[in-house]
């Protein structure tokens, strides 16, 4: 509905936060737009239905790589910033903000929580197929302790 909202690589094309073998975008926090729409999800869940924690996860897709950004005069670290700053004051300070996927530097002050291992499953090992170039980050067991080791 809104593809100007999303991040955008050097070449044009949508920027690819490639988790788990699969292709996501990153919203454009740089877009005055995305933050609003942003704040009013998040939002919606605190007033609205009562969230009183929300994990907040892919939080990196914000500060994606690349050239096709509403504002180019904003760095990475600038657009991530303003991403979890938008997050925050939606949510407001009573709400326990866990963050995921997060750069954990840019997380501080504003989430509460954070998950710093890879997604759990329910396997030691993950699901097959496995992707020919990602054998560490999937999804299981041994994955999330190694990384929380």
């Amino acid at each position: 509905k809104h593809p100007e909202w999303i991040i955008r690589n050097d070449r044009g094309a949508p920027a690819n936060s490639s988790n788990c073998g699969k292709f996501f975008y990153g919203l454009d926090a740089t877009n005055p737009q995305v933050r609003q729409h942003a704040f009013n999800a998040v939002r919606r869940a605190v007033k609205d239905w009562g969230f009183q924690v929300l994990k907040i996860d892919f939080l990196y897709a914000a500060c994606l790589e690349g050239n096709g950004k509403y504002d180019l005069s904003m760095t990475r670290a600038e657009a991530m910033h303003l991403a979890l700053q938008t997050i925050r004051e939606a949510a407001g300070p009573n709400v326990f903000l866990i963050g995921c996927g997060c750069p954990i530097g840019t997380g501080i002050g504003y989430v509460d929580g954070m998950r710093v291992s890879a997604d759990t499953g329910p396997t030691w090992y993950p699901a097959l197929p496995l992707p020919w170039w990602d054998h560490g980050t999937l999804p299981s067991l041994r994955a999330m302790i190694r990384n929380s080791m």
